[in-house]
């Protein structure tokens, strides 16, 4: 299974390091998307997950960092990745990030 982090991760490292990855300019793992907006920023929602299930934040910091408004947006955000994961679409991602990160699994 995967550890986590001895040292918490600066969350500006992890979306800077999943930008530079996913080929995104950092501001659009920072912002909400707009209302109607159909595409879904998956870069940010790997961030999130990132976030809480390498580093460790709390959801509210998590929620704070990436604009939004309801802890439940952030936990939403992380169940989607944890399934896509779990069928194989985002695990080059997530291993970029772990190597990115530094972290053995």
């Amino acid at each position: 299974m995967l550890k986590e982090l001895n040292n918490k991760v600066p969350i500006e490292t992890i979306i800077n390091a999943v930008a530079t990855d996913s080929l995104v300019d950092t501001g659009s793992l920072h912002c909400k998307q707009k209302l109607g907006q159909q595409t879904e920023n998956i870069p940010r929602k790997f961030a999130m997950y990132c976030c809480q299930n390498i580093c460790r934040f709390k959801l509210e910091e998590i929620k704070q960092t990436f604009n939004l408004n309801h802890l439940g947006s952030v936990s939403r955000a992380i169940n989607d990745v944890k399934s896509k994961t779990l069928n194989n679409q985002l695990q080059r991602k997530f291993e970029a990030a772990l190597k990115t990160l530094d972290v053995k699994q």
